[in-house]
């Protein structure tokens, strides 16, 4: 579950070594967490690490890069 810990795109990008287009793509037909911040015409997204993990596990995704909250 949540941990509270919002990590960035680029920074789950680093997390499974893929491109921004495939968190997109998990987004939208994966059930990707996501929490977006604020409103307006394009709120800032993050994704909650404990959620994020949470995924992984149940999608069979493995983490490749475990530097990634030092991207920022």
């Amino acid at each position: 579950g949540a941990n509270g810990q919002l990590l960035m795109i680029k920074q789950v990008c680093r997390m499974f070594n893929v491109s921004t287009m495939s968190v997109y793509h998990w987004r939208q037909k994966l059930e990707f967490p996501t929490k977006i911040l604020g409103g307006g015409k394009n709120p800032p997204v993050r994704f909650d690490e404990g959620c994020v993990l949470a995924w992984a596990k149940e999608n069979h995704r493995t983490v490749v890069n475990l530097d990634y909250l030092d991207w920022t």
